[in-house]
């Protein structure tokens, strides 16, 4: 029997937990297994942080059928593993802060080693991980740097906390990162999709993202005052240094009639070359049609609204998504007696609080460091997730197109 607790209050019991009493608590849930009497501090008892609740999909809050919920314990990242941190803090003790975003690779330590490190002056506690800042390493953060994201196997799993007292040269004690806390479905952190774009209609901002190779639905009725604006983070203030590239010409699949029946895909021709830089880059595509593996772990980018009904924001949000098998899909939507188009992939939106929203359609689905889907459709626009799952436009089932058009230097 386990206690599933939210600051530290127990909220219900079980091995798994009912839908129904989650509906009160917080979003940060702690299992407590081993305790008789949950109000002390018994020496059986043992605490670990979850990071995920997924609600059965067919629950009813009204009627409480399906009233069953999984947890998913936070993610274990293992002594010794490889993570990156970046930010813009100082590179020496009392320097200033960075006017270029820095990143760097960093070996996790032990909660144990590290806790001996700290002795008495800090207590490490499970939801911590202490990486880089040894002399072992050479590396570490520094002040500037707080905030910032650890990044593990391509997921932020920490932010930096704190180092030893703001020793940056020669620290003897490992730097020390927090959990993160109540994260929202998407998370505005460091990017690597730089090539995630703003597309802009007749001078307003519109809701679409892309990648050059866009989704259909970007604008198909018009070709006029249709732009690109690379190089920026903030479509409000354009942050950064963004370029702004008309549009020449738009190509998109004969085979394309709506978005619901798929190839919701187009390629943009740019009026003029694009200039790359550190804010702008290239983005590998696959090489081949190949399948994306179910639970693949990928990031899907975009300035959609982070609820449903909301506005576009005016940040770049990325979120971390798992690729789901596309038969557990089409079953998924079933539900709702619609079947899925050929051609895609599904990630995100189902056992899960993560996911796109209108206004992210277009954007990229990059999983190991390649684009291998376009942002296309979720459930009839309903972004309060769990729901089913979201879908993509698989962009290597287009490769012969892609390549076509592009030799062929027209549509």
């Amino acid at each position: 029997m386990v206690s599933v607790q939210a600051k530290k209050t127990h909220i219900c019991g079980g091995g798994g937990g009912g839908s129904s009493c989650l509906r009160t608590s917080g979003v940060n849930l702690m299992v407590v297994f081993g305790a008789h009497d949950i109000s002390r501090q018994e020496s059986s008892a043992h605490r670990i942080d979850m990071k995920h609740y997924h609600i059965h999909p067919g629950y009813n809050s009204k009627t409480l059928q399906n009233d069953i919920m999984m947890l998913q314990k936070d993610q274990d990242i293992k002594a010794k593993s490889y993570c990156t941190v970046a930010g813009w803090g100082a590179t020496k003790t009392g320097g200033t802060a960075n006017t270029h975003l820095l990143e760097m690779n960093v070996t996790v330590v032990d909660r144990a080693s590290c806790q001996r490190s700290w002795e008495n002056t800090a207590t490490i506690t499970p939801s911590m991980i202490c990486a880089g800042g040894t002399a072992a390493d050479d590396k570490g953060v520094c002040q500037g740097d707080s905030g910032g994201p650890l990044v593990c196997k391509g997921t932020a799993v920490r932010v930096v906390s704190f180092n030893e007292k703001g020793n940056c040269d020669k620290p003897k004690k490992p730097n020390v990162y927090t959990k993160i806390s109540n994260p929202p479905s998407k998370m505005h952190t460091m990017n690597k999709l730089l090539l995630t774009v703003l597309l802009t209609y007749l001078g307003h901002s519109v809701a679409f993202g892309g990648q050059i190779i866009e989704g259909t639905k970007a604008k198909e009725n018009s070709l006029h005052n249709l732009s690109v604006v690379l190089g920026t983070h903030n479509i409000k203030k354009g942050l950064g240094k963004p370029v702004s590239y008309n549009v020449e010409r738009k190509c998109k699949p004969t085979s394309y009639k709506d978005v619901k029946t798929g190839s919701d895909i187009m390629l943009l021709k740019l009026s003029r070359k694009a200039k790359f830089s550190k804010s702008v880059t290239k983005i590998r595509l696959p090489n081949k049609d190949k399948v994306l593996k179910p639970n693949t772990k990928c990031l899907a980018a975009g300035w959609g609204p982070t609820k449903t009904g909301g506005p576009i924001v005016d940040n770049l949000h990325v979120v971390d998504v798992e690729a789901i098998d596309l038969k557990v899909c089409q079953e998924q939507w079933d539900s709702v007696n619609f079947k899925l188009p050929a051609n895609v992939i599904c990630a995100g939106g189902y056992n899960t609080n993560k996911g796109t929203c209108q206004g992210d359609s277009g954007g990229p689905l990059v999983c190991n460091g390649e684009a291998v889907g376009i942002v296309s459709f979720n459930m009839w626009g309903n972004c309060d997730y769990p729901n089913v799952p979201n879908v993509y436009t698989q962009i290597s089932k287009f490769l012969p197109w892609i390549k076509n058009v592009i030799k062929k230097k027209s549509c």
